[in-house]
């Protein structure tokens, strides 16, 4: 099997979880653009948030992620961002990329413990120490586990930029 095969065969077969329901809950939409990230090894499944609605959603709502997969939200252009854990109901690790290199990681983010609210100071923001272009989240404790480093490389197959 050659790898172009094997990224098609995984990101298919994922797709088909996350279109099951696995890891979501069932009032949550689902995005339909996906892209297999590599970041030393094994891929990543995400779905593509594109649109500022999107990109507020994000995975709040949601009970968790199926294995190997996560979110990607794209942007136009570096700069320093901020993400909120609003609606979330699991920890994450958030991975800041910038022109196709991990420029930060942020692991292990806790979801609210709290009663949520609507009111945006009232849960904590993340932001890199760096610009990113890119942000990809994941279960946390990926990172970890598949040693991702700050200067690693990551592909994105479809490109999402």
């Amino acid at each position: 099997m050659t790898v172009i095969a094997g990224t098609r065969a995984l990101l298919a077969a994922t797709i088909v979880l996350l279109l099951c329901g696995v890891g979501r809950a069932d009032d949550v939409p689902r995005l339909q653009e996906h892209t297999a990230v590599t970041i030393r090894g094994p891929q990543i499944v995400a779905e593509v948030a594109r649109t500022s609605a999107e990109h507020a959603r994000g995975l709040g709502g949601r009970d968790g992620l199926a294995p190997n997969t996560g979110m990607v939200f794209p942007y136009t252009e570096a700069r320093r961002l901020a993400f909120w854990m609003k609606g979330m109901h699991f920890d994450i690790d958030i991975v800041w990329i910038r022109d196709g290199r991990i420029v930060d990681i942020s692991p292990f983010v806790p979801a609210p413990r709290a009663v949520q609210t609507s009111v945006m100071e009232a849960i904590p923001q993340v932001e890199p120490r760096e610009p990113a272009d890119t942000v990809l989240e994941v279960v946390a404790g990926t990172a970890r586990a598949r040693d991702w480093r700050i200067g690693d490389a990551v592909a994105f197959d479809p490109p999402v930029r």
